[in-house]
């Protein structure tokens, strides 16, 4: 995603950006969403508690166990959801 270099016009995209996304109502962090879809698309990891082991041990740690189940509900996922 582009940001401009000039610090003020920066924080009116990201303003924006969020403002965005927040009006699609997704309430999750993209990043989370796209590891997680990852997870199980790429790594056949298709329960909640296999897709968070994994984003545990590897490039995601900080996203919850809830916020995983929420992804997978909110996108119905393939897979045990709870």
């Amino acid at each position: 995603m582009y940001f401009s270099g000039e610090e003020a016009a920066r924080q009116r995209q990201l303003s924006s950006r969020a403002d965005f996304v927040a009006a699609m109502g997704n309430p999750f962090n993209l990043a989370t969403v796209i590891d997680v879809l990852l997870a199980v698309f790429i790594e056949n990891k298709t329960e909640v508690d296999e897709a968070y082991r994994y984003l545990k041990a590897g490039k995601h740690p900080y996203a919850t166990r809830k916020e995983i189940e929420d992804i997978f509900i909110h996108y119905q996922l393939p897979g045990k959801k709870n």
